[in-house]
């Protein structure tokens, strides 16, 4: 039995008309587009989806701010997908995997395995929230067509954050938009769509 990971058709996405490229939403718009994703969302085995137009694949990406600064760090090739190796980000995630518990929704669904991937990754000494703030829908590359991102972002009071998984991490702290801007040509898909609305 393969990795249960949570997707939603690709005709739903074209139904609730996610705008392609990165799109912020207020609050009670993301409560509502997460409700009805929820309502149509899938559990598989990841091998039946990889490469699949039918489905893509859920994926929470989260955004560190600290004053208007953004945790970023240097994906190694000790990563599991080779295509993101050496890759620059300002967003840290993973897949949606099925967490079994007694209910299905899907906003705690998508909690769960966003702090799962930053307990994982990062060690974060601060309390936090979690703000589901918009989609990352692109259709650039071949990764791209297989996920639907979940933007996620988490306004920290301190700086106090480290990389957990030396392996897979490397090169982590703060920078504000300027210096991110310095290593556009550096970062992975989702991170320069992300770059472009930083500070809103």
């Amino acid at each position: 039995m393969g990795e249960k990971i949570l997707a939603v058709g690709s005709e739903i996405i074209t139904m609730m008309k996610i705008p392609e490229g990165i799109s912020l939403h207020s609050t009670d718009s993301m409560k509502q587009y997460i409700r009805e994703i929820g309502e149509h969302f899938i559990i598989e085995d990841r091998d039946k989806l990889e490469g699949n137009p039918d489905f893509r694949q859920l994926i929470p990406y989260v955004v560190l701010n600290f004053n208007n600064t953004y945790f970023s760090a240097v994906r190694t090739k000790e990563g599991g997908d080779a295509r993101l190796h050496h890759k620059r980000i300002i967003g840290f995630g993973g897949h949606a995997n099925w967490v079994d518990m007694p209910t299905k929704d899907l906003a705690i669904q998508l909690r769960v395995n966003a702090n799962r991937e930053l307990e994982e990754e990062l060690e974060i000494r601060d309390s936090y929230a979690l703000s589901f703030s918009g989609f990352i829908n692109l259709l650039t590359t071949p990764v791209d067509k297989d996920h639907l991102g979940i933007y996620i972002r988490v306004n920290l009071d301190s700086p106090l954050v480290s990389i957990r998984e030396k392996c897979v991490l490397v090169g982590g702290g703060f920078l504000n938009k300027l210096s991110l801007t310095g290593y556009a040509e550096d970062l992975e898909n989702w991170s320069k769509v992300v770059l472009e609305i930083l500070d809103f």
